[in-house]
């Protein structure tokens, strides 16, 4: 350990000796390839100090609507991914129910699922939809219609979305309940806790690194897809 204490002619040859033990081939490789990362980072960087002419005009126009859309989208998306991925992994873990076993892993197979089957199922959707626009604008006005068509786009988009990428909720939750094991469980039945409070007051609390993870990572699969 360096003293910061020592006088400088001291501090300076205990920084030699460090780094002298500690640059090995290891530390020079990781040195090396932590450089041919970072280059392409900072000429991205450096490029956001000289914008280009283009970037006042969609600061302007588009920007602010294409950001709203993305929050209210991301929003909705882990909404119901934390939701289906967490009671899919608790009921499973936790429950005994015929099938069980199987699904286990049929409940991971959603990320197989192709973009264009989740596109497909996007616009079906939509459609489905058409006979409701159309009834609002006989009979109540286009207005209304314009209004009720863009507002549906949203949760439609976020219920495609999280129906592909709730797995990545579900396998990380899933995983935290099972090392949780049955002695919790026990001990909080013992003390009087009914399955509800056993779940949101002792599983929860204990999975809620896991889950913030798999949030995570719809978080960076939505903005990626849309």
């Amino acid at each position: 350990m360096i003293s910061l204490l020592s006088s400088p002619k001291t501090l300076f040859r205990n920084l030699g000796r460090e780094f002298r033990f500690k640059l090995n081939a290891w530390t020079l490789s990781a040195l090396v390839l932590g450089l041919l990362v970072f280059i392409p980072m900072a000429e991205v960087l450096w490029q956001l100090t000289d914008p280009a002419e283009n970037w006042e005009h969609l600061k302007e126009t588009v920007l602010g609507r294409y950001l709203k859309d993305s929050l209210i989208l991301v929003a909705g998306t882990v909404f119901l991914s934390v939701a289906a991925g967490v009671s899919c992994a608790w009921l499973v873990t936790c429950c005994e129910f015929p099938g069980r076993r199987i699904f286990e892993w049929a409940l991971v197979l959603p990320l197989a699922v192709p973009t264009f089957i989740a596109a497909y199922a996007y616009f079906d959707l939509l459609d489905m939809l058409t006979p409701l626009l159309i009834w609002v604008r006989i009979n109540v006005g286009p207005d209304v219609m314009i209004f009720l068509s863009d507002f549906l786009v949203y949760p439609v988009t976020a219920l495609v979305m999280a129906s592909v990428l709730y797995p990545y909720v579900y396998l990380l939750a899933r995983a935290s309940f099972s090392r949780q094991g049955g002695q919790l469980i026990e001990a909080a039945q013992t003390l009087g806790y009914n399955p509800k409070s056993i779940f949101f007051r002792v599983a929860l609390p204990l999975a809620r690194p896991a889950v913030v993870a798999g949030a995570s990572l719809v978080i960076m699969e939505t903005l990626n897809d849309y």
